[in-house]
């Protein structure tokens, strides 16, 4: 039996990525506020192998769950959002990560319930067992619920191959090569990393700051289309960049992009001749090389710049 429901609109996609992590945060709230009475002030939030060795004020601790969720639920939705055709495994983390942390949570809540100090509180190392357990559960749940992609979006038919660039005109292509979500999810770790800041969380801090940081540099990734050819940089660095001089390119074209199928997986990747970046399946420019290799990016408005870079590729031609 087929669990799928209907191909559905962005907004419908998006909410039904969103929602465990909104479901989770609710009722890791609800179990708190049940629990209040009965919590210390401070809380523990971390455990080692030896009981509770972070505490933290009891405000701070729901101000972090509120904001590890409210990031959880933004970053998958826009994810769910901008995909045509979202693939099993985003709707398999958009069920599973939200789920184990809530679990992980309600059980921090549990332990700290009737300690006089909070460096009491105790949470054996096996009760992470059961957040593995539940995590996998709600991971079949969304991989049943993944909606049906019904091809509607994918790129076919006929592709453009010119523009129409006059002999002595030029022109210019630009597109941003991160998605929004990578923005947003960087944004939203450096506000946790300087919440752990506050509530003396250094862990918090240490993981969430650096890596925000990063995802903030990369969300300023673009491609572009000149007459000297095809570019992958960033705004103001040297490198990384991925830079295909004009005398490289046999052809360009416009078709979706499959990152698992087509790369191996998500993120820059190279297989055999082929190599490209790839956040999320889209729409994508193939840019066809010399000696048989293969350059792939989803990009928006990919059929544009594949129609102008073969038009600057036949200017190369004396016979165009």
């Amino acid at each position: 039996m087929n669990g799928s429901i209907p191909a559905a609109a962005p907004q419908r996609r998006a909410t039904l990525a969103a929602l465990p992590a909104v479901l989770a945060g609710l009722t890791v709230g609800v179990v708190a506020a049940t629990q209040w009475a009965r919590l210390p002030d401070p809380v523990a939030v971390h455990f080692g192998t030896d009981g509770a060795d972070r505490v933290a004020a009891k405000p701070a601790f729901v101000w972090i769950v509120l904001v590890v969720f409210l990031a959880l639920a933004v970053t998958l939705a826009l994810i769910a959002h901008r995909d045509d055709a979202p693939s099993r495994p985003v709707y398999v983390t958009a069920f599973a990560l939200p789920v184990g942390l809530g679990v992980a949570f309600v059980l921090t809540v549990l332990a700290n319930a009737d300690v006089d100090d909070g460096l009491q509180a105790e949470l054996p190392i096996w009760n992470l067992g059961w957040c593995v357990l539940a995590a996998l559960a709600a991971g079949l749940l969304g991989a049943w619920l993944t909606p049906a992609h019904d091809g509607s979006r994918d790129a076919t038919g006929e592709q453009p191959s010119s523009i129409g660039l006059g002999a002595g005109e030029q022109a210019v292509w630009v597109a941003p090569a991160s998605p929004a979500w990578v923005q947003v999810a960087g944004a939203a770790l450096v506000a946790a990393g300087l919440i752990g800041l506050l509530v003396e969380v250094r862990q918090l801090t240490w993981i969430a700051l650096p890596l925000g940081v990063v995802m903030l540099v990369v969300s300023q990734l673009r491609a572009s289309v000149t007459r000297h050819g095809f570019a992958l940089r960033l705004p103001w660095l040297a490198f990384p960049r991925r830079v295909i001089a004009l005398d490289q390119v046999q052809r360009a074209r416009a078709a979706r992009i499959h990152p698992l199928t087509d790369l191996g997986g998500w993120g820059y990747r190279r297989v055999g001749r082929r190599s490209g970046l790839a956040w999320a399946s889209g729409e994508g420019l193939w840019i066809e090389l010399t000696h048989g290799r293969e350059f792939l990016v989803v990009v928006r408005d990919a059929k544009t710049a594949a129609a102008l870079l073969n038009d600057f590729v036949a200017r190369q031609d004396p016979k165009a």
